[in-house]
């Protein structure tokens, strides 16, 4: 039960947060408090160690910024102003999301999934299938697949990763430079 529970928590908090209420304040919040919650006694900074395998990885993070801003325009179903509009994100609001969506969201999300990956192998599709229900609000659905693709295979990778370097500093850290990329090429999109 409380497996399931933790593989359901970011569906909890997107289900009525994002999809009933629209806001995604409150839906990024909720997500957070469950995975405080749930691993409270985990959330500390491990010693940093980059093997090859995880060097490789941050190379390939860092870019993801940079596809995003050039393929925006072509792979989203609406304005990006009025999909922040519609979800309650504008104007000093947007400016906080940067460094908290690019920083706490991937430290406090690899803390609560790297510990799922290594328990069941369906933690890499819903790890990739939560971030679906925001992205459907935004991309084009062929764009979706694509997506899950991309997030079942890197979770893949972290799990790889942090097995053999026995350390998830690879996986915090590459999350971290793929989703400021993210967030501030969406952000210099608007």
């Amino acid at each position: 039960m409380k497996l399931t529970l933790k593989l359901l928590a970011p569906y909890f908090a997107i289900g009525i947060f994002w999809i009933i209420f629209r806001n995604a304040w409150l839906s990024i919040f909720a997500y957070h408090l469950q995975i405080v919650v749930w691993n409270f006694k985990k959330l500390k900074i491990n010693k940093f160690v980059f093997g090859r395998l995880a060097i490789g990885t941050l190379v390939t993070s860092a870019p993801a910024g940079i596809v995003v801003y050039f393929l925006l325009p072509h792979i989203s179903k609406i304005e990006l102003n009025k999909w922040f509009d519609e979800f309650g994100i504008s104007g000093n609001s947007l400016w906080f999301l940067i460094p908290y969506f690019g920083i706490v969201h991937p430290f406090l999300e690899q803390k609560h999934w790297n510990e799922l990956r290594n328990i069941t192998f369906v933690s890499h599709l819903a790890f990739a299938g939560y971030h679906s229900m925001v992205l459907v609000t935004l991309l084009k659905k062929e764009w979706i697949y694509v997506s899950l693709a991309i997030l079942v295979s890197i979770s893949l990778i972290w799990k790889t990763i942090n097995k053999k370097d026995r350390t998830d500093s690879a996986s915090i850290l590459s999350h971290i430079l793929a989703d400021l990329g993210i967030i501030t090429a969406t952000f210099l999109r608007l």
